[in-house]
């Protein structure tokens, strides 16, 4: 997000936002919101922060124009034109799947419906307690349908004591996706998929 504004009441700030990549910020997860603030000069840089709590959020969903309120060090600021940037890292939701159970797909990328070429997949999944037997394998198809979608070799089969496991895969297809195969525990599940 690019910071337009500034302002602050006793140890509330309020800064004015273009969000300009990623999501807007989830409302109802306020609790769980952080932002960092780098770059404005306001105050001597008094709204750049570092992992402050976020306590409100109003962003347009069409404009991606805002305000995000944080708590910060006592002071007292007028509305003024300020810039920086902002960070706001989403918070990562965890599910409960039965087995099997297919993932939300991801375009790799393609030019004109082809595959790109080779891509590295890094997978790791997290699950809230002790998964029992678990098998999460990682799909690829080159065309958008549920039937498309062919595992690309036996994912992560084994979880550390901290309840991870991670994979690596080569790709060339155009969409990639999780399917949890097997899971014997029903316990909170989630699977990050990173292009490397």
């Amino acid at each position: 997000m690019l910071v337009t504004s500034v302002q602050r009441t006793t140890t509330t700030a309020t800064i004015g936002v273009q969000v300009v990549e990623g999501n807007i910020p989830i409302v109802g997860s306020l609790s769980s919101l952080q932002i960092s603030v780098a770059g404005t000069v306001t105050s001597s840089g008094a709204f750049n922060v570092t992992n402050a709590a976020v306590t409100a959020v109003s962003i347009n969903a069409v404009s991606g124009v805002g305000t995000v309120a944080f708590t910060i060090a006592t002071g007292t600021n007028t509305t003024t034109v300020d810039h920086g940037e902002a960070i706001i890292l989403q918070p990562t939701f965890l599910e409960t799947f039965a087995a099997p159970n297919a993932g939300q797909r991801f375009a790799v990328g393609s030019v004109d419906g082809v595959a790109s070429g080779l891509a590295q997949i890094g997978m790791e999944v997290y699950f809230s307690g002790t998964p029992g037997t678990f098998e999460v394998d990682l799909q690829e198809a080159d065309t958008d349908i549920d039937g498309a979608y062919q595992t690309v070799a036996t994912g992560v089969a084994a979880a550390d004591t901290t309840f991870y496991g991670r994979a690596d895969y080569t790709v060339t297809a155009n969409f990639v996706r999780a399917y949890i195969k097997t899971l014997t525990n029903g316990v909170n599940t989630a699977v990050k998929l990173t292009l490397q």
